[in-house]
């Protein structure tokens, strides 16, 4: 078994509901295009290769772009980052929104939800690719 049909087999033990459709590999590209960073190879397969959310834990996966919207605001994967990402703190390297106490990091991709806030996010421009898990309440 090849280490990508093994991925899309573990993920697809977590389905709850079936899968939104999967993301062709150019589709993908525009992704990082608009994110300004290339995806983890291992997400890349997931979107690809399993679906474009709707599975997995929590609430589910995050559509990267279209697919299952999530979050409070029932956004894609994309459209949550970019809102995120809308105002830079001054003289820093981190982002911030109206709220100055409030910052998002650059290259953070939320990826699902567990619910009351708590959102998983994979760091794309970190060696390694950690998951962070960030309480917004």
């Amino acid at each position: 078994m090849s280490a990508s049909n093994s991925i899309a087999s573990k993920f697809k033990e977590f389905v709850k509901i079936p899968p939104f459709p999967l993301m062709r590999p150019d589709e993908v590209d525009n992704a990082e295009k608009l994110l300004g960073f290339e995806l983890p190879a291992t997400l890349k397969l997931i979107y690809t290769e399993v679906g474009n959310g709707g599975f997995g834990p929590g609430y589910g996966f995050f559509g990267l772009m279209g697919g299952m919207a999530g979050g409070y605001r029932s956004q894609s994967a994309v459209e949550q980052y970019l809102e995120y990402c809308k105002h830079k703190a001054p003289n820093s390297d981190v982002w911030s929104q109206e709220n100055p106490e409030w910052f998002w990091l650059k290259g953070l991709l939320p990826i699902c939800e567990w619910g009351c806030g708590i959102t998983s996010s994979v760091h794309c421009l970190l060696s390694g690719f950690p998951v962070v898990i960030a309480d917004n309440e």
